[in-house]
C-alpha cells in the first residue's frame, strides 16, 4: 500500500469530497487570484449537498477545460452535455482558462478539477469498503499537486464530525459551501 500522507480513515465520503473540493478551490485561487473562480466552483459544492452524485458530476463535468475545450466551437461541445450547457456558461469558461490550458488532457488543471469525475469513478456501484482506498490514493495525489507549488492545504480538522457512522460511511449530505474559499 501507498504512504498516504493523511489520515482519512475516520472521515466519511461526502466529507473527503468536501476535502477534495477545498484542494481544487486552495489550487485555483493560489495559482491564479487574479481570476473569478465562483462559476467554477458553483458546480463543485453540489457533491456534499445533493444525494445523486450522477447530478452532481454531470454539473462538476462542465467545468473540466479538457471537456469544454475538446470541441471547437459551442453547438458541438453542447451537443455532447445534451444540450444543458449553457451557452453563458460556456463563454465565461473560455475566458477563465484562457492563458491557462489549451484542454490538453494531460495539463495538470485538468488533472486537479477533473479529480471529482474520478472520485465518482472509484465510488460508483460499490461499498464504503470498495470505495475507501481508491479515494484516499485520489486525495493523496491532489494533495501531492498542491505541495508541488507550496499550496497551503485546507484544515482537515474542520471535517471531524463527518463520521463513518452516517449512512454507512457514506455521510448524509450537508451545505458544504461553508467551506468554500470562493464562495463566501
Amino acid at each position: 500500500m501507498k504512504n498516504i500522507r493523511y489520515d482519512f480513515s475516520n472521515i466519511n465520503m461526502c466529507g473527503r469530497v468536501c476535502y477534495l473540493i477545498m484542494c481544487i478551490e486552495k489550487y485555483l485561487v493560489t495559482l491564479w487570484p487574479e481570476r473569478d473562480w465562483t462559476v467554477v466552483s458553483e458546480r463543485l459544492w453540489p457533491w456534499v449537498y445533493l444525494e445523486d452524485w450522477s447530478v452532481a458530476r454531470e454539473l462538476s463535468d462542465m467545468v473540466v477545460p479538457a471537456f469544454i475545450l475538446e470541441k471547437p466551437d459551442y453547438e458541438q461541445t453542447n451537443a455532447e452535455y445534451d444540450g444543458k450547457l449553457p451557452k453563458d456558461l460556456y463563454d465565461k469558461l473560455l475566458d477563465l482558462f484562457a492563458g491557462i490550458t489549451s484542454g490538453d488532457p494531460d495539463d495538470e488543471i485538468n488533472t486537479v478539477i477533473g479529480s471529482l469525475g474520478e472520485f465518482g469513478n472509484c465510488c460508483e456501484n460499490t461499498s464504503f469498503s470498495g470505495a475507501d482506498q481508491a479515494v484516499t490514493e485520489l486525495l493523496d495525489q491532489i494533495i501531492g499537486i498542491l505541495e508541488q507549488h507550496s499550496i497551503a492545504l485546507p484544515d482537515i480538522e474542520f471535517l471531524s464530525d463527518k463520521s463513518l457512522n452516517e449512512h454507512d460511511g457514506w455521510g448524509d449530505p450537508f451545505d458544504g459551501k461553508a467551506y468554500s474559499i470562493i464562495m463566501k
